[in-house]
């Protein structure tokens, strides 16, 4: 596979735009196991406006390259098009997988097999591939469309961007404060822009301190009290911000466990956490809330040696690397030959996104992701005066 890219950048070069054209190239394989890759990227300016990351920057120019390419076999051979994927997918043994043998990209987990054929099943595909011939007889045509596709988010760590085109740090910090009472308060760098952070955030901290969601506060966006970050983009919110939530409130649970210890006259590692207390198993030591021991992490009266008062932990997490998602879409269409409007029929949307957290928001995700793909295949446009250059 040979690739050459123009990315064009505008009049003057944002800090994220050469990032576009480069991500399309890495990508360009998309979930094939593609051995010989080529791939050249330019990025031109021009005197139109200057263009910036929005949603999934880079990423559906590559799922199109890899796309189209895997259409063009399936249609010169005369195949189906899923037969064509099936066959040349990345096996789920290959994982963690290097895309063309390289020594940057990898990508940690994907069953890109299981993928397509829940996708086949949902959407009922032979019998739609048999109705599809049928109805053309007729003068009706019916569309089907297949897309997979993978991409690395997280955006991290640091040292990485750069190389990549993208000018700035790939770490996120969060910070999670308990008070006497027993009371968090979880400060994140990454900001919500409607996703939900919030919400998700308090679930990852509930969990790991073991305690009610709804004792959890949650303040971002507040530059007085938030201690830095680097916000919300390219899919990194919950790989890094909320990642950044749970090593910290470990930290958290580590320095109460060895707190409860003091208190219990017992080894830190003999203690359990466990439904929201400290207790020392097949011994009949009272156990110990979580609430007690943080009251007592600030009396200060038992504490281990050298150990500073209080439950307040920072953190700025930079991965070691990026987790790679993957889905299967298919689109079922009517086209009106007379007027070219298209009827969207059924969509199915299969994706591997790893641990669900919130699976109400993930399927809004979902559900924002397909509209906008919508949008932007059949309606959107930029189109400028060739004379003034004026959108």
């Amino acid at each position: 596979m040979k690739v050459e890219t123009l990315g064009n950048v505008g009049a003057y070069l944002s800090n994220m735009a050469s990032g576009g054209p480069t991500m399309s190239v890495i990508y360009g394989t998309g979930t094939y196991n593609i051995e010989n890759f080529e791939s050249v990227a330019k990025v031109i300016l021009t005197n139109t406006v200057p263009i910036d990351a929005y949603r999934g920057y880079g990423r559906p120019e590559a799922a199109y390259i890899a796309e189209r390419t895997i259409e063009a076999v399936a249609r010169h051979l005369s195949l189906d098009p899923i037969a064509v994927r099936q066959i040349n997918f990345v096996p789920r043994s290959d994982f963690p997988y290097r895309p063309y043998g390289s020594r940057s990209v990898i990508y940690d987990s994907g069953d890109y097999q299981g993928c397509i054929d829940k996708a086949v099943t949902a959407f009922d595909y032979t019998a739609r591939r048999e109705a599809q011939q049928r109805l053309r007889g007729a003068g009706r045509y019916r569309g089907i469309g297949v897309a997979a596709y993978t991409e690395m988010c997280g955006m991290a760590p640091s040292r990485r961007l750069a190389a990549n085109g993208f000018d700035r740090g790939g770490w996120e910090s969060a910070r999670i404060a308990i008070d006497s009472s027993g009371r968090a308060t979880l400060y994140s760098g990454s900001m919500s822009q409607g996703h939900g952070h919030a919400t998700v955030l308090a679930q990852i901290a509930a969990d790991a301190l073991q305690m009610p969601v709804e004792n959890i506060d949650v303040v971002q966006g507040d530059t007085k009290q938030v201690q830095a970050g680097h916000g919300t983009f390219n899919s990194r919110s919950m790989p890094v911000g909320g990642s950044a939530a749970h090593v910290c409130a470990g930290r958290i649970v580590a320095k109460a466990k060895k707190i409860a210890a003091q208190m219990m006259e017992v080894a830190a590692e003999d203690i359990a956490f466990e439904g929201g207390g400290f207790w020392v198993p097949g011994t009949n030591i009272e156990p110990l809330p979580f609430a007690k021991v943080a009251r007592m992490a600030y009396l200060g009266h038992v504490l281990p040696g050298g150990m500073e008062p209080g439950l307040d932990e920072t953190l700025f997490y930079d991965p070691t690397g990026m987790g790679a998602p993957s889905g299967v879409h298919m689109a079922y269409v009517e086209v009106d030959p007379d007027t070219g409007i298209v009827e969207i029929l059924d969509y199915v949307a299969v994706d591997d996104a790893g641990t669900i957290i919130n699976p109400l928001l993930a399927r809004g995700q979902i559900h924002g992701g397909v509209v906008q793909g919508i949008g932007q295949a059949l309606y959107e446009e930029a189109r400028y005066d060739p004379d003034s250059a004026n959108c």
